[in-house]
């Protein structure tokens, strides 16, 4: 999977030059590659684990628990600020000859993406596709029923971190 941090590798390499670039790129593979062996190495300590609080609070008790929730949380709460700052740079970037400001480009982008933040929606249906190495895939179909109106990143944010999915999408009603 490719994060939106892949299409601007080539303006890195550029601004940057190859040998800080592909020092750089080499040093968040290696932490990448850290990262998932640790997260390996604790799903292996605590198998019963399904999601990241467990593991948490299996290392550190509570402290741990809230560590992990911490860092879900603020990592949600930091989506929405870089993908809005991406929006506003690709603005600024497309339309280069009209050399619009930051903050004008940050107007623009907030005036067409705030309606969105009030779609409101009454049922989250939730596709899966749960894989295991030793079966054969299986799909499942969830239908949620979130009483009121509820704003639609409300309730992606219920009901996504806390499930136990490979693959999902996701259809509003």
């Amino acid at each position: 999977m490719f994060g939106l941090g892949t299409l601007s590798l080539p303006a890195d390499f550029a601004r940057l030059g190859w040998i800080p670039a592909l020092a750089c790129l080499i040093w968040f593979a290696v932490a990448d590659v850290y990262a998932g062996t640790v997260y390996q190495r604790l799903s292996l300590k605590v198998p019963a684990a399904v999601v990241f609080d467990e593991i948490g609070y299996a290392a550190m008790g509570r402290l741990g628990s809230a560590m992990v929730y911490a860092t879900i949380y603020f990592s949600i709460l930091l989506q929405p600020i870089m993908l809005h700052l991406t929006c506003m740079e690709s603005l600024r970037q497309t339309l280069y000859m009209y050399n619009i400001s930051a903050e004008l480009a940050c107007l623009i982008v907030t005036v067409l993406i705030l309606p969105l933040g009030q779609v409101g929606v009454t049922r989250l249906t939730v596709n899966s596709l749960h894989c295991s190495s030793s079966t054969k895939p299986k799909h499942f179909q969830t239908s949620i029923p979130l009483g009121s109106r509820i704003p639609l990143v409300t309730a992606m944010a219920t009901i996504l971190p806390r499930g136990q999915v490979d693959m999902q999408t996701a259809a509003l009603a």
